[in-house]
């Protein structure tokens, strides 16, 4: 009989989608494995992998009871997610990128510890992000205030996120209530690219209680030629595509300051199709690109942090297609 002060720990699901990553798969499975909290379930999805990726799935399976595999015909990242999490049994459901890690032994401890003692549907944490083959070069995110640890109200903190600038909507860089995804069918829209962007504006909407956690081990791997980094028109379309679907469903959200943080959120997103478009389009695609954003331009009202706020007053002063012009010089001048 279990004793009264006995702490039951929650179950923690790891999935890894896997793709063509055979150079850092293994660093990425010890850094799961080497984790301090062991109440683990570790689901990796060999999507399609060319590569030697399925074996060294295999190999590590066969090596702990804990770890799960799948092989699937490739799908793509929100495919192998989906996979993942259709099998995941775990209380809690975290995403790790099979070209990143994690540099913390502790990290999943100190996430649990958080979470088990709040009883909250979802922790946000930030990362350490680095140009492969630079890996003595890390440079950490933004951290969260220290107002924003405190803040229990769910509508206030998304707000003041968004107006700081540290609203991410990566799903790596969450841990969430298993059955909040499944309830709400929060998985991954397939066959679109910035699929983060699309679920988080569903996600957010769905959720109760957001705690925020300045732990930080997630080592994002910035390899300038991912899916990331190769602009196309599929690419900005994706993502402005989202701005048109959820626009406007958040300006009637109830929960109105929720809805101004992701509204300002969808506004950085805005201002940076605008740049894309200049950069990346031209002829028909351009064209019809400043159209669509044309109707659209209504959203930077709800400007909130300093990024989105110059975007709104270029707008007010040089209008939309000089905008995007600037916001494009701009893109190419840091890219270099």
């Amino acid at each position: 009989m279990e004793g009264k002060n006995e702490i039951i720990c929650e179950r923690i699901s790891v999935i890894v989608p896997i793709y063509n990553t055979e150079k850092y798969l293994a660093r990425c499975i010890e850094s799961i494995l080497c984790q301090t909290y062991t109440n683990l379930e570790i689901i990796l999805v060999d999507d399609g992998s060319p590569d030697s990726c399925p074996r060294i799935c295999d190999e590590y399976a066969a090596k702990d009871e804990r770890i799960k595999v799948i092989h699937k015909p490739n799908g793509g990242l929100s495919d192998a997610r989906n996979s993942g999490l259709k099998i995941a049994n775990g209380d809690y459901v975290i995403f790790l990128d099979s070209d990143d890690y994690y540099n913390n032994t502790q990290f999943l401890q100190d996430i649990h510890d958080q979470l088990f003692f709040k009883n909250a549907d979802v922790l946000f944490f930030r990362r350490i992000y680095f140009i492969d083959g630079n890996n003595n070069s890390f440079n950490r995110q933004t951290p969260y205030d220290k107002s924003m640890i405190t803040i229990s109200n769910k509508g206030k903190l998304i707000k003041k996120m968004s107006a700081a600038g540290v609203l991410d909507a990566s799903a790596a860089m969450k841990v969430i209530k298993r059955e909040i995804l499944i309830t709400n069918n929060l998985y991954f829209k397939s066959g679109i690219v910035s699929e983060d962007v699309e679920w988080f504006m569903r996600l957010v909407p769905s959720l109760c209680t957001i705690l925020v956690s300045n732990s930080i081990a997630y080592c994002y791997r910035v390899r300038l030629n991912s899916i990331s980094h190769s602009i196309s028109y599929k690419n900005i379309n994706d993502l402005f595509s989202t701005i048109e679907s959820y626009a406007g469903e958040l300006c009637m959200l109830s929960d109105r300051e929720t809805g101004i943080g992701l509204l300002n959120y969808l506004a950085y997103q805005y201002s940076i199709v605008l740049g894309y478009t200049s950069k990346y389009l031209i002829g028909v695609e351009k064209q019809n690109m400043l159209d669509r954003c044309a109707n659209y331009k209504w959203i930077m009202k709800y400007a909130l942090n300093k990024k989105t706020k110059v975007c709104k007053l270029l707008i007010f002063i040089f209008g939309l297609k000089f905008t995007s012009y600037i916001l494009g010089k701009y893109l190419a001048s840091i890219n270099r």
